[in-house]
């Protein structure tokens, strides 16, 4: 998908991307940016003092993001004029941004275990694929929010939201497993997919004949 340099120098491809280049300050000159240093405190003082809490991290950047925008229609403290305006001004002198967004992911190809399972960034999270993938490697796609193992043709197997946390926690998408035992239903209690089941699950199965339980499955 990408060549080892572009790999292994993630900032060299969004720079070709929005075609710019760096310019650093020097050495221990921290008054050089001191203008970008106050911002960052003024963010983090109007913005995340106390420390905000949420569930969902996108809607969470989705609140920031309509925050920032109703910050800019106050006046600048120089300029006398709104700092919306003024940014008006400056995206008149810009670029024009690419067609194509800049894709943020990593990717990372892990070992699939016999369940059709995967571990990544810690031994606490893991995350199902498919039945079919079971004791094979796949290449996995991942944001800060999104987990999606993908096929040879780099199309998602499943899609999981990312896990966070100090405590084991799991994904697992159902469908393809439970697509695979609607084919073998009489097979469903020698198969380490019946195993990972929900108990009330496997009981109203198990209460079903071979017919029932194949339809039941393909739901």
């Amino acid at each position: 998908m990408y060549t080892r340099l572009e790999k292994e120098v993630p900032d060299l491809r969004f720079k070709q991307h929005y075609n710019f280049a760096s310019v650093f300050c020097n050495p221990s000159a921290g008054h050089e940016k001191g203008n970008i240093e106050g911002k960052v405190g003024y963010y983090r003082r109007n913005f995340f003092v106390p420390v905000p809490r949420f569930e969902n991290l996108a809607d969470y950047n989705r609140q920031l993001l309509d925050e920032s925008v109703a910050d800019h229609e106050r006046e600048h403290y120089r300029f006398n004029d709104d700092i919306s305006c003024l940014h008006e001004a400056d995206n008149a002198t810009l670029l024009p941004l690419p067609r194509t967004a800049y894709d943020c992911s990593r990717y990372e190809t892990v070992k699939v275990d016999l369940y059709g399972k995967f571990k990544l960034d810690s031994p606490l999270y893991t995350y199902s694929t498919a039945p079919k993938y079971a004791g094979s490697r796949v290449l996995v796609q991942i944001t800060s929010d999104a987990v999606i193992p993908l096929d040879d043709s780099t199309r998602p197997i499943a899609r999981h939201k990312r896990l966070y946390g100090d405590f084991k926690q799991e994904q697992m998408d159902w469908l393809p497993y439970l697509t695979q035992l609607s084919r073998y239903p009489g097979a469903r209690k020698y198969s380490g997919i019946y195993k990972m089941l929900p108990d009330p699950l496997q009981h109203y199965l198990d209460g079903l004949d071979k017919t029932s339980q194949a339809k039941c499955l393909k739901r």
